[in-house]
């Protein structure tokens, strides 16, 4: 009978492995939500699969144009870096270090890059900070009518010092007056105490102050100028920041320039307005130049 001539409809699943492929290309970047469309079109995902995978395809999309924009900007940054060291922009006049301007925005470029990223890199590539204030001692008492120009010498020596005592790739700036700024970038592994950070501070610390002296004339008191040593020593403050964040579902714990700033100036002042602290390390000093 002609009723039982029809033809026989049989459905046809989708491509094994097609929805999977799918999975695999946003993960890998390569999705699309064209892709998606003729997927849906051929029935190879269902809405509902659709839906979801447009909505993680969006969230990836989102998260990757993050890192882009902080890669251009620490692109930028090296930039600025690499021209600082041709003296082709702005160093600080005196020492030759970075400006305060060129710190703030290569710490701000690493906050971003630890925001960022955090420990969502292997643990071989993970990146902490480590933020550095260090500041002159007795800036007053060099610039004294005795010690003409012996402010600046003093600057210019703990400048030097500073650039043998860290790392080519960290970053050494003239904050201000006589203050000095530091960044480093370490291994943001969380098995690393905080007190090997405080180890490795202390370290510096040492190498900063250890010998450091300018010569410079003094008025002898009969109308003529003799040498004189004098110790140069500095206070030192530090904050270490290595948090991460999931750059989809955490969006603030990171500190800010001024947060960083004024932690690690917090330590420094510990260091820096302790009389006993600071008469200690200055004497320090001079017993080891051999000065009374």
């Amino acid at each position: 009978m002609i009723g039982n001539n029809k033809p026989h409809l049989e459905l046809v699943p989708p491509p094994e492995g097609s929805l999977e492929d799918l999975k695999i290309d946003i993960h890998n970047g390569k999705g699309s939500v064209d892709k998606l469309k003729e997927a849906l079109r051929t029935g190879e995902i269902t809405k509902e699969k659709f839906d979801e995978l447009r909505d993680e395809l969006e969230e990836r999309n989102a998260v990757k144009l993050e890192q882009s924009e902080a890669m251009v900007g620490r692109l930028e940054l090296e930039i600025d870096h690499l021209k600082i060291a041709l003296g082709n922009a702005g160093a600080d006049e005196l020492t030759g270090l970075h400006t305060r301007k060129i710190f703030n925005e290569r710490l701000d470029a690493s906050i971003e890059e630890l925001a960022m990223f955090g420990d969502q890199r292997p643990p071989s590539n993970r990146v902490g900070i480590v933020l550095i204030l260090i500041d002159l001692d007795n800036l007053k008492k060099f610039n004294d009518v005795n010690y003409t120009f012996a402010g600046d010498e003093a600057l210019v020596a703990l400048a030097k010092r500073l650039k043998d005592v860290f790392r080519d790739d960290d970053i050494l700036a003239r904050y201000g007056g006589d203050e000095f700024a530091v960044l480093l970038k370490i291994d943001s592994d969380k098995n690393v105490s905080d007190e090997k950070f405080k180890e490795l501070i202390q370290e510096k610390r040492e190498e900063i102050n250890n010998l450091l002296f300018i010569e410079i004339d003094v008025n002898d008191g009969n109308g003529g100028t003799k040498k004189e040593i004098v110790p140069v020593t500095a206070a030192l403050g530090h904050i270490v920041e290595r948090k991460s964040k999931n750059p989809v579902t955490d969006k603030k714990f990171i500190k800010t320039i001024k947060q960083l700033m004024n932690a690690a100036n917090e330590n420094l002042d510990k260091d820096k307005k302790d009389l006993g602290v600071k008469d200690a390390r200055i004497a320090k000093a001079r017993k080891a130049l051999g000065l009374s």
